[in-house]
């Protein structure tokens, strides 16, 4: 059974898990069942976001368990509930020490950083290195970093993570770092920063300490006392994870809560017998506030549609994409048009539209829609891409005015994400279609060594047929073997791979062994068109006439 999100599901499970444990242990005025009932939930939730495996998720407890018995020991009325708070932080030791030692979680984070190397150099084999994971986040970082000095006021913008990543993508980054566009930088101090800059950064932090403070300065407050926990947890679990909208709001909703347990009530006004309003004053005012009252409606109404279009586009931009794959073009692009009437603002539907009317072979329908989606998000080399491929199609069709095109779109791409090996295949396509090979075996070359583990398939078969035009077929049949041998998915993702490579091998002279390169592709995906006719047109060559 599977937990979804698992390091958005541990963040929520850590959060309340330590608001209900606070609440349980803490605030008397509660019955006794209730607060047993919250303890004992307060666990299961423990044992769930131990079960997710998520190493953030005991900085979270962690830090909020330093911040309560803080409140305790210089707040608590009793003297020996202050001393019990000091006893079950050694015991609350002690079970991270057995957690640590006897939970799948534990054995994660002990190999976070570990002796060894997987590089090929004697000189690092007992240097320390980070697990890949740890990694990830650590490129993340960087990019993070980077985006803060290039502007350090105001950062780029709310969740425009996914806008400076492109530039900043550093090579040798990991597969995660070096091939998507997450929009998260896995860290509340990487988002913020990159989003906000360290004006933003100083007035989180700001709100953060201040919820804490004012716990501490309001005295014995259970409720308060469990929204800063509930702070400090979401402070340590989210130092190191996944940013989300789904548990972005318990940090507000505690900071809500310190807020609101410690708010002092003001007094009402003393009345003045000397300035008493008329009745037609008291209509005076009521008038605007019906007004304001009824425009609020409206713009709450008018909201609640824009919503409920955007609802509709999203499933209609999903319905696009199913019937497309089950090989219903003209369904598919009506789904794609009525995306992008209902929200034309989002890249994602345009783009689905177009391959909706690639799949119906409307090439030039195809290329505007991916022109549109590449004009609204042109940080996204995926759309990009698109388009350049959109315009290779129709020149591979024998429309060569489009070469110039299919040139810009790619080299585009590559300008706006140099190191992604995606961007460096496409350029490298559309310069081998339009005749410059010269162009196409550098970007190629570059792309390949980006992606040393042969995650993207087909790059590697672009790469095939870019050094198969160029007359090298040596090279093309060495690089083709070492990705089939390589690549860590599934068998039929090297499928393509295998039968560009038996093309590569008959244009070698060596038809006997394309013929057994398609007997493998025949192997895992049997009575395969392509490889069939290609094994039969090889063998007749391979065993003369």
């Amino acid at each position: 059974m599977g937990t979804g999100q698992p390091t958005s599901l541990a963040e929520y499970l850590t959060v309340v898990c330590v608001g209900t444990a606070v609440l349980g242990l803490l605030d008397t005025s509660l019955p006794r069942l209730v607060r047993w009932l919250l303890v004992l939930l307060s666990v299961a939730m423990l044992a769930g976001m131990i079960s997710t495996q998520t190493r953030s998720g005991l900085l979270g407890i962690g830090l909020a368990a330093v911040v309560v018995v803080v409140l305790i020991w210089f707040r608590h009325p009793s003297r020996r509930v202050r001393l019990w708070s000091l006893g079950a932080s050694v015991a609350g030791a002690a079970a991270l020490a057995l957690i640590v030692s006897f939970t799948p979680l534990g054995a994660r984070l002990l190999s976070t950083v570990s002796l060894g190397s997987t590089s090929a150099s004697p000189a690092d084999e007992n240097s320390p290195q980070l697990e890949e994971s740890a990694d990830v986040h650590l490129g993340f970082y960087r990019i993070a970093f980077a985006m803060v000095q290039e502007r350090p006021v105001l950062g780029f913008g709310p969740d425009n993570f996914a806008v400076g990543l492109p530039k900043y993508r550093p090579e040798g980054a990991p597969p995660e770092v070096q091939q998507g566009l997450t929009t998260s930088a896995h860290s509340w101090v990487a988002q913020v920063g990159s989003a906000s800059g360290v004006l933003g950064l100083i007035a989180f932090a700001a709100v953060t300490l201040g919820a804490l403070v004012v716990a501490l300065k309001a005295g014995f407050h259970p409720v308060a006392w469990t929204g800063a926990a509930m702070v400090a947890a979401f402070v340590g679990v989210g130092l190191t994870t996944v940013n989300a909208v789904s548990t972005e709001w318990l940090f507000w909703a505690g900071v809500g809560v310190v807020g609101t347990m410690t708010a002092r009530s003001l007094p009402d006004p003393a009345p003045n017998p000397g300035r008493q309003h008329s009745p037609s004053a008291k209509a005076r005012f009521r008038g605007p506030r019906i007004v304001l009252a009824l425009s609020c409606a409206v713009v709450g109404v008018a909201l609640a549609l824009t919503e409920i279009n955007a609802l509709g586009a999203s499933r209609a931009a999903h319905l696009a994409q199913v019937i497309r794959l089950a090989g219903q073009p003209r369904a598919a692009i009506d789904a794609g048009l009525r995306a992008t009437e209902l929200d034309p603002l989002r890249a994602p539907y345009w783009d689905q539209l177009g391959l909706a009317y690639v799949s119906a072979n409307r090439l030039r329908d195809g290329a505007a829609a991916f022109a549109r989606a590449s004009t609204l998000a042109p940080y996204d080399i995926r759309y990009s891409s698109d388009l350049a491929r959109a315009y290779i199609g129709l020149v591979q069709a024998g429309d060569a005015s489009y070469a110039a095109q299919a040139r810009d779109a790619a080299n585009h791409a590559v300008l706006t994400d140099p190191n992604n090996p995606q961007a460096l295949a496409t350029r490298a396509l559309a310069m081998a279609v339009t005749g410059e090979l010269s162009e196409a075996v550098p970007s190629i070359e570059k792309a390949v060594a980006l992606d040393p583990r042969a995650v993207n398939t087909d790059m590697y078969v672009v790469a095939e047929q870019v050094y198969r035009a160029s007359g090298r077929y040596d090279e093309a049949i060495a690089l083709a073997r070492r990705a089939i041998a390589v690549h860590s998915g599934p068998a039929q993702d090297t499928v393509q791979i295998r039968v560009e490579l038996a093309r590569v091998l008959a244009a070698a002279g060596q038809p006997a062994e394309a013929v057994k390169e398609l007997d493998a592709v025949l192997a895992i995906v049997p009575n395969d068109p392509v490889a069939t006719q290609l094994r039969n047109q090889y063998r007749s060559k391979s065993t003369g006439p």
